[in-house]
């Protein structure tokens, strides 16, 4: 999303993953604009298609962040289609952040949400910040 030439993406990082032998790697290499990663289903659908997951009953949605200098503001989010696209997220909900260089759980309540059709399960939207961005993200669920 945004400015998709300052994103970079290595989800096969080994730079100190939070558990197991990998992490995600996510970069915005632009000291302006902006730019982002939404995770869909079907992959790259805005809305057009059907698809997606019925997640009712799921009362959370962890994930764990670090930045690698620390300092980092992230928008971090679910559920970014909306009407009158056909296929729309019925609902969404994102939390901003400025991560430190410690691994850090985040939570992002579920509660009283309309789960019956997630189609962007997680993203990440970065401003420009007057320099590159970089930072991790590891152990992404629905609980």
């Amino acid at each position: 999303m945004g400015n998709l030439s300052a994103i970079g993406f290595d989800d096969r990082c080994t730079e100190n993953p939070h558990s197991g032998s990998r992490c995600i790697k996510s970069e915005y290499k632009s000291d302006g604009a902006w730019g982002g990663i939404a995770w869909q289903d079907p992959p790259k659908d805005w809305g057009d298609q059907n698809g997606g997951r019925n997640l009712t009953g799921a009362t959370k949605l962890t994930f764990w962040a670090r930045g690698s200098a620390g300092g980092e503001r992230v928008d971090f989010f679910f559920g970014a289609i909306k009407p009158p696209k056909p296929f729309y997220d019925t609902d969404t909900a994102r939390i901003s952040t400025t991560l430190t260089t410690d691994w850090q759980q985040y939570s992002i309540d579920l509660t009283g949400k309309n789960l019956t059709r997630i189609k962007t399960g997680f993203g990440w939207a970065v401003a420009g910040q007057g320099h590159p961005v970089t930072f991790y993200l590891d152990d992404i669920q629905y609980e």
